[in-house]
């Protein structure tokens, strides 16, 4: 099991934490699911193409799930 995690370095057990954008060009990774939670709402607006194609070339299952449209929050931009 894996994570990507851009600002923070995290020390899960169980877990390889990747620090790296998750918009980024250069992940190659492949899982048997991807699951993006709470994440799409803080990408601009020009990189989120890059971001749903890291989702789908990770894996063909995909959970996604963001924030709701004016909800409350820190940097929703998206």
């Amino acid at each position: 099991m894996f994570g990507i995690e851009k600002f923070y370095d995290l020390n899960i057990d169980g877990i390889n934490v990747i620090k790296k954008d998750v918009t980024s060009k250069d992940i190659n990774i492949k899982a048997d699911l991807s699951i993006c939670v709470e994440v799409a709402e803080h990408i601009k607006p020009n990189e989120s193409e890059s971001l749903v194609e890291n989702l789908v070339s990770a894996s063909d299952v995909i959970i996604f799930g963001a924030a709701n449209i004016y909800q409350p929050g820190d940097a929703h931009i998206n």
